[in-house]
């Protein structure tokens, strides 16, 4: 299922959710969804607060509900380190969240990354 069919699916789901009563929490089996997804969407490179406007939750909870879970995604990542940066005339160099830097791309190049993020 695509993750737009998803997030549609979990948001309804979160929605019909019974959660009578004050401070009652949405039931387990719709957070460990909820957190399946946020994970896999995170493999995609979308952000906590994303994944809960997907779904029509607070990204708090989406964190808290990740924490408590055990699927946090705290922690290290596989990263590749390269001695010398790519350095070519007229390369672009594009700045992201949490500390991204890609480097050496040419216009063409950051035109598709910007039509693969939209």
């Amino acid at each position: 299922m695509k993750s737009e069919q998803q997030a549609e699916v979990l948001r309804a789901a979160l929605a019909k959710a019974d959660r009578s009563g004050a401070g009652s929490p949405y039931p387990e089996a719709l957070r460990r969804a909820a957190v399946d997804y946020h994970r896999q969407r995170r493999e995609e490179g979308a952000s906590v607060c994303v994944v809960a406007a997907e779904l029509g939750v607070s990204g708090l909870s989406l964190s808290r509900w990740s924490r408590s879970l055990g699927q946090a995604g705290h922690g290290f990542r596989a990263i590749e380190l390269v001695a010398e940066p790519v350095r070519r005339a007229g390369a672009v160099v594009v700045h992201g969240p949490r500390g991204l830097r890609i480097e050496g791309l040419t216009l063409a190049d950051v035109v598709e990354l910007v039509e693969r993020l939209s």
